[in-house]
């Protein structure tokens, strides 16, 4: 920021005339300069503004789909859970109207099971497949936003102006219904425009309804059951009390039909369990995913080395009982048979090839050296990338958290990408290593897949004014233009389903900014991309 020197007004009155005209002109200049700056801190001041209203509408809309969360558990039919969901997809989005759409298998099509703001004579609308097709809302994660035309159904007969469309799925991945919110063209004057800034919220809200579906669906499945084992006990257990009356005999046969109840009903409870742990394990599958990947790539980096270890030992082991046959006659050797013993020992010698075993020892003792060396340098950046100290700030120095993370990233780039470091002399940086590190994995492994076949990454450091400088830059296959600006949204990702959560990009942003520093992308599609990090040396104090 410029700063802004007071002149006194004497200064401008001496001299000649002509000298006081060109200093009333520098000085209008200045206060043109500083109406520039005036307004441009206003816009500033505008968009942060504009961004603290964005966040917290995002926030309500997060807050009230967590209060649906807790609403939903509520229902105790599927009629009830639907007229939860639309009636909490308008007060989270202020949409006008919504409606879920449920798959109806006998006609091959999707009916309304639930809806608010539409009225009840257009409850047998409906969505056929083939509509569903051609605008893909059968792919999982689907959202689209939509202008209702004239005479197109089925939403035109509705009123329908616009709406925005969700697809959901369950456990196998089938398309099992639409969520719809939408404006009439009676009333679109009322309401906001839908746009594509309600599409995250709009997904985590469809996302967060799937997942309370299937727990729905699986406990009414489980409360049925019960119930139909209930009603089979009960029955059981009042045919075994009027046996008891007529026929006492039939008591043994009787208490082993309890004892197989109870072991049911064990069964059951076990079942219940299982159902609860495997709800757990599937919410950690994702996180766990890239975690997995990375400890498969460094179990075959340690297994290499330790692999030249176990066979450099073996071989060892038989080389030295060779050489303790030789050791074994000297230590025989007295003054009476010194003579014979040395005549044995150049025997044996030429037996076992005296000089290729000892050049073979040596050998061995370097290969297991370097195989030990390897597994250190493995370990040792394992060590230094998973540092406990999330929220400790220190110093540490930016090239190890680099190299470290190279290490384990190895098993996915070595002998087909080349790897260049043009390092600079740098201070030790104040920083969160574990974060850090983190974005250096997020951002080096993207590169990495960006490179189909063979390429290079260059990493270079500088210094300057008090600011570290990272630059990562690969050969790859780019970021598309339109697609630049969307990178670092959360959920945002280019890569096929199923290999990324597009998440990435979106913690390393917040990272970053956590540390006061800028994180700015340069891509060509086709040329490969460049991410630069710049990071203040000293964090200072808050």
């Amino acid at each position: 920021m410029s700063s802004t020197h007071l002149v006194q007004p004497s200064a401008y009155y001496t001299g000649t005339m002509s000298e006081n005209k060109v200093t009333v002109d520098e000085l209008q200049a200045r206060c043109n300069e500083l109406q520039g700056q005036v307004i441009r801190f206003l816009k500033v001041e505008q968009d942060l503004v504009n961004t603290r209203n964005k966040l917290d509408r995002d926030l309500d809309r997060f807050r009230a789909i967590q209060a649906y969360s807790q609403q939903i558990i509520r229902a105790e039919s599927i009629e009830e859970f639907a007229e939860i969901t639309v009636e909490s997809l308008i007060e989270t989005f202020e949409l006008e109207c919504s409606a879920l759409f449920l798959q109806d298998e006998t006609e091959r099509c999707f009916r309304i099971g639930g809806l608010f703001g539409i009225d009840e004579a257009h409850a047998d609308c409906r969505i056929d497949k083939d509509w569903i097709s051609k605008r893909d809302l059968h792919r999982e994660g689907q959202v689209l936003i939509e202008q209702v035309a004239a005479n197109e159904e089925p939403f035109s007969s509705v009123g329908l102006a616009q709406v925005i469309l969700s697809s959901f799925h369950d456990e196998n991945k089938h398309l099992e219904g639409i969520l719809v919110g939408g404006i009439s063209e009676d009333k679109k004057g009322y309401y906001d425009e839908i746009s594509e800034g309600l599409i995250p919220s709009f997904t985590v809200f469809t996302q967060q309804m799937s997942s309370l579906l299937q727990n729905f669906k699986a406990k009414k499945y489980l409360d049925e059951k019960v119930q139909r084992r209930t009603a089979e006990v009960t029955r059981q257990k009042k045919e075994i009390e009027e046996k008891n009356l007529v026929l006492n005999h039939q008591k043994e046969e009787l208490q082993a039909t309890n004892e197989m109840l109870a072991e049911q009903k064990e069964e059951l409870e076990s079942a219940l369990e299982n159902l609860k742990l495997a709800q757990s394990h599937l919410v950690q599958s994702e996180k766990m995913a890239s975690i997995g990947q990375l400890v498969a790539g460094i179990a075959h980096e340690i297994n290499n080395p330790v692999t030249f270890i176990s066979a450099g030992v073996d071989s060892l082991r038989i080389n030295l009982d060779e050489v303790r046959q030789v050791l074994d006659i000297y230590h025989r050797i007295t003054p009476d048979n010194s003579e014979e013993k040395l005549k044995e020992i150049e025997a044996v010698k030429k037996q076992i090839d005296y000089k290729q075993a000892i050049r073979e020892i040596n050998k061995l003792i370097d290969s297991i050296k370097n195989g030990t060396e390897r597994t250190t340098q493995i370990v040792n950046g394992l060590r230094t990338f998973s540092r406990l100290d999330e929220d400790v700030l220190k110093f540490a120095h930016v090239h190890e958290g680099l190299d470290s993370t190279l290490i384990l990233l190895r098993n996915k780039y070595k002998n087909r990408i080349e790897i260049v470091k043009e390092y600079a002399d740098l201070p030790q940086l104040e920083c969160y290593p574990g974060q850090l590190n983190q974005v250096f994995m997020n951002i080096l492994s993207n590169a990495i897949d960006a490179i189909e076949n063979q390429g290079k990454i260059t990493i270079t450091t500088s210094k300057a004014n008090g600011f570290v400088r990272i630059s990562i830059k690969d050969t790859g296959k780019g970021i598309p233009e339109p697609l630049r600006a969307k990178i670092f949204d959360p959920f945002f990702t280019t890569k096929d389903v199923g290999e990324g959560t597009g998440l990435g990009l979106s913690i390393s942003h917040g990272i970053i900014e956590k540390h006061k520093g800028s994180i700015k992308v340069k891509s060509l599609a086709g040329k490969g991309s460049e991410f630069v990090i710049t990071l203040p040396a000293k964090q200072g104090k808050n």
